[in-house]
């Protein structure tokens, strides 16, 4: 019987996945032989089944490329390419957008690790023109720009459309802007159990600007309990008060409770419980310190120190609120500081708790970093500047805690009790721009916290 090799359909295999393929051949060949194949795959002749088995992995991109199975005198000559996986990001973002000021929202583009050109990878964001644009970069793009702060604008929210494709195929998605006045923000300031209220600005190069207090109103006590507030945070709606007695040499003996209030709570007042739930610490989470906190879709970014007679050392805690079995937690080794998200990018001031002169720095961490990972394939993309709070003189005291607007962080340092230090991240990312301090109308007497809302 004449040997015959059934004809096969171009294939099309994703890098960096297992793959296989079955070819038939009749007339029993005695020598059987395949060639051109990836130099990840083998092959195997099954006679029993009459066919030839091809098993592998392939690594690196190819298009249109030919292999050859010989049986005996007879071939059969096919195509293959090696194509790249299907992009994907996220599909569904939402994010308030404060008029006049530098925005930038980079949006992470996974697989990229096998695209080996920017040729693989196609990249189209349409959308209204309020001010912003896309910029592409090798894993992923920024909407980037600033809404003109006078701008008469005839909706309450924007939707811009990025299309991603590569050979493999195309992913689409939807970033919903919702534009907000500055002048309708209030920079939220923990001063003891007292929440202060000031007026937001962005600071500008070489004018000396002050915030004036609108109001302030006490946070509610707790029954029973003998824990202060250490923190602030915002869920973009409300405010999250983190109210914690600090480290216990056992989880049983812990009372750490994030009290939701409202942000409209009249001048003098003292502000109602819309919520309270605890913080489920565990993993020896129970023998840290809460230096800050950041709410951030759904999750808590906790910065924590531990000491011991042997260790000093800060951790980032990511806290699902929804999900506390999802908590990890991570080593910053450095010894206290304020964490915030900016630029989608978990960003902390970090500091000497126990020797605040010597310096503090501003850190910005990589995109892993918001998910509660490190990735060692990322640990070179972060970014740093040293003494954002202050170049002219040294912290004397261990109190510092992160908010943001847009691109610009607010840092407040219980070292200097009439003003918020202000650093920006610029775009693309790089290291933070130090951009001054604004000076508060009243000074502060015990800072803990701040936020921005």
């Amino acid at each position: 019987m004449a040997v015959r090799i059934r004809r096969f359909a171009h294939q099309n295999w994703v890098i960096g996945t297992p793959q296989r393929l079955n070819v038939r051949i009749t007339g029993n060949p005695t020598r059987v032989l395949v060639e051109g194949i990836p130099d990840t795959y083998y092959y195997n002749w099954n006679a029993t089944r009459n066919r030839v088995e091809l098993r592998g992995t392939p690594e690196k991109v190819v298009y249109d490329a030919e292999m050859t199975i010989t049986g005996d005198d007879v071939e059969r000559i096919g195509t293959y390419s090696v194509i790249p996986v299907r992009p994907a990001f996220n599909q569904d973002i939402t994010r308030t957008v404060f008029k006049g000021v530098p925005f930038s929202l980079p949006v992470e583009i996974e697989n990229t690790a096998f695209m080996v050109e920017a040729a693989d990878l196609s990249v189209q964001v349409d959308g209204p023109y309020i001010g912003l644009k896309p910029r592409n970069y090798k894993h992923g793009f920024d909407l980037y720009g600033t809404i003109d702060a006078a701008a008469q604008l005839t909706e309450d929210r924007f939707v811009f459309t990025p299309v991603v494709a590569n050979y493999a195929g195309e992913t689409r998605g939807t970033i919903t802007i919702i534009p907000r006045d500055l002048s309708a923000t209030r920079i939220y300031i923990l001063d003891g159990n007292t929440v202060k209220v000031f007026q937001s600005v962005v600071p500008l190069t070489g004018v000396q600007q002050t915030v004036q207090k609108v109001k302030e109103f006490t946070l509610p006590s707790i029954p029973g309990s003998t824990a202060n507030y250490v923190a602030l945070a915002n869920d973009g709606t409300n405010l999250y008060a983190l109210h914690s007695a600090g480290p216990s040499a056992s989880v049983d003996e812990l009372d750490d409770q994030v009290v939701v209030v409202s942000p409209a709570t009249a001048n003098g007042r003292t502000a109602g419980i819309i919520r309270r739930f605890g913080i489920n610490r565990h993993l020896n989470y129970y023998q840290h310190d809460i230096e800050d906190f950041y709410y951030w879709d759904g999750n808590l970014y906790i910065l924590t120190s531990f000491v011991s007679s042997t260790e000093y050392n800060s951790y980032f805690v990511y806290y699902p609120v929804d999900n506390p079995s999802g908590l990890r937690i991570i080593s910053l080794l450095e010894k206290g500081g304020g964490i915030a998200v900016v630029q989608e990018r978990v960003t902390a001031v970090l500091y000497n708790r126990n020797s605040p002169s010597q310096g503090n720095r501003m850190e910005v961490y990589p995109p892993s970093y918001i998910s509660g990972q490190t990735l060692i394939v990322e640990s070179a993309d972060r970014y740093r500047t040293f003494d954002v709070v202050s170049q002219a003189s040294s912290l004397t005291t261990n109190k510092v805690s992160l908010a943001n607007i847009n691109n610009f962080a607010y840092i407040l340092s219980s070292t200097f009790l009439d003003r918020v230090s202000v650093a920006e991240l610029p775009t693309p990312i790089g290291n933070p721009i130090r951009r001054g301090h604004i000076l508060l109308g009243e000074s502060l007497t015990d800072p803990r916290g701040i936020t921005a809302l």
